[in-house]
């Protein structure tokens, strides 16, 4: 009796290596010379010695045998003339419907939806249940508003809240201005407890040396402004990359954001709102629809509804 083991012997035991699931790494492979290996190099297991030997035995009586010869004719193959119907056309092409077909009632009501409806970018942004709940991937519309720089100290340009005036004790060089704070107040640099004395000056009328301040004081303040400004285009130049410009017409419908959003579930923006009155470039002033609910709004948090056109 030969010792080897024979493949019904290791299918019936219970650690037989050919039950591994098969996305397992230690699994035996097949490869290009029909071996069973494993993927760590190992010794073999039984059920690769049993395969190993079956392999073998098969392909010595297949040499054993004689193989007669077939001779047959290859003919050239042709492309086909018929449409290819693989998986890989994408849409529905309804010309490849045979002519039987094409006279069904729903397929001809089918086929006059699709040409009525060529922009499917269209169709579904006029979807009010699709815009309340898309989640806007661009960057937000609205290109940026920069103030009038001062004309002076302490000018006010325009703010909600003005609340007492701090005295300017900064000496620091400020990245906009290119001044100091105290510089342009006073006029003057600070004077500090280490600073070295200044050489005095004797004015031949007492009101020279305001009149001296006022000069140099008006030179920085020009000075700034050209600086703040500068500035501003700098950061309007920044700001402006990769977003649009976008007006809206007084009495048009738009969706808008919620001022506060209480769950993960709600709706993205809010709305019909109706547009009242245009109070700035990118500000404007809407009212809800068939309510006295009016609200004011940046650009940057309405979208517009776009309404089917007939």
């Amino acid at each position: 009796m030969s010792s080897t083991a024979t493949p019904d012997n290791v299918n019936n035991d219970e650690h037989n290596e050919d039950t591994i699931p098969a996305h397992n790494e230690f699994r035996p492979l097949l490869i290009s010379n029909n071996i069973y290996t494993s993927h760590n190099n190992a010794v073999p297991t039984r059920a690769q010695k049993a395969a190993l030997d079956d392999a073998s035995r098969c392909k010595s009586i297949t040499l054993s045998k004689p193989q007669p010869t077939i001779t047959s004719t290859l003919q050239p193959t042709t492309p086909s003339s018929e449409p290819n119907n693989s998986s890989s056309t994408r849409g529905f092409n309804y010309l490849k419907i045979p002519q039987q077909q094409l006279l069904d009632p729903f397929i001809q009501q089918r086929i006059h939806e699709i040409k009525q409806r060529p922009n499917i970018k269209l169709y579904v942004n006029q979807c009010l249940l699709c815009a309340r709940y898309n989640i806007p991937r661009q960057t937000p519309p609205g290109l940026l508003e920069t103030p009038e720089p001062p004309s002076g100290i302490f000018d006010l340009i325009g703010i909600d809240f003005w609340g007492p005036t701090l005295e300017a004790t900064s000496n620091g060089q400020h990245r906009t201005t290119k001044y100091a704070p105290y510089e342009l107040l006073y006029g003057k640099h600070p004077t500090l407890p280490f600073s070295q004395p200044q050489p005095m000056l004797q004015f031949i009328r007492s009101n020279d040396y305001y009149n001296q301040f006022r000069k140099y004081r008006s030179f920085m303040i020009q000075q700034v402004r050209t600086n703040i400004q500068q500035q501003q285009q700098l950061s309007k130049k920044r700001y402006d990359q990769h977003r649009q410009h976008i007006q809206y017409e007084i009495g048009q419908l738009v969706l808008v954001k919620p001022a506060v959003r209480n769950n993960k579930m709600q709706a993205i923006f809010e709305g019909p709102y109706r547009v009242t009155n245009v109070l700035a470039p990118v500000t404007y002033e809407i009212q809800l629809e068939h309510s006295n609910y009016i609200r004011q709004l940046h650009v940057n948090v309405m979208k517009p509804i776009f309404t089917p056109q007939d």
